[in-house]
């Protein structure tokens, strides 16, 4: 098995997700100021990879952190601080234009919000193992035979490749979008690092 490097695309624009996505957005508050009555979002995005293209812009200039895929937290810009960043003209249009931002009024249990439906989903980061599946068959996942030199689809067996992000960089944990070209490893029969030449495309043939 070589080890040159391959990279892949995570997903194809047109084999993405088209159900709505929804995130829940809050300013991060330190231990001595523990009121979370304020600056409170929901986001509606056109889709789950729109969110991520929405966190990877916003990552550092908002400090977005994650406490679940659905449930983020910023500590700049105060209460505004998210809504300001749709008047940044800084900020590529096509990365706004798929999300509407709903402020959620301050108060206490008494004011009605609206609910977001929960979408059943795993975090994609930079660095971690997963293992790779089709779409159109979801039982079918990519294997690697210890002795063998080329990846397989199986039903009884699976293995897990370590998605890294090639180009892309950030602070923190790194969350892998559509764009990201990935090098995809994993661990040979005699436990050296073994490095995949070729591979589908996320979003086409298949998803991690």
């Amino acid at each position: 098995m070589t080890t040159t490097t391959t990279t892949t695309n995570m997903a194809s624009t047109d084999n993405f997700p088209k159900s709505l996505y929804y995130v829940y957005v809050r300013l991060a508050r330190p231990a001595e100021l523990p009121n979370l009555n304020c600056g409170r979002y929901l986001l509606t995005c056109a889709s789950r990879y729109h969110a991520e293209d929405f966190f990877r812009a916003n990552q550092k200039r908002l400090g977005l952190a994650r406490i679940s895929p659905q449930m983020w937290t910023y500590n700049v810009g105060g209460e505004m601080g998210l809504h300001s960043v749709l008047k940044d003209e800084s900020l590529p249009f096509e990365t706004k234009e798929p999300i509407i931002m709903s402020w959620l009024q301050n108060g206490d249990i008494r004011i009605a919000w609206p609910l977001a439906a929960p979408l059943a989903g795993r975090e994609w980061i930079s660095g971690h193992a997963y293992y790779v599946r089709n779409i159109r068959q979801p039982e079918v996942y990519w294997y690697l035979p210890r002795a063998g030199r080329e990846v397989v689809p199986s039903r009884e067996r699976k293995t897990r490749f370590v998605m890294t992000a090639v180009e892309a960089v950030g602070e923190g944990p790194l969350y892998l979008v559509r764009s990201d070209r990935v090098r995809m490893t994993t661990q040979g029969v005699g436990g050296e690092q073994v490095v995949l030449r070729r591979g589908a495309v996320a979003g086409m043939g298949g998803q991690v």
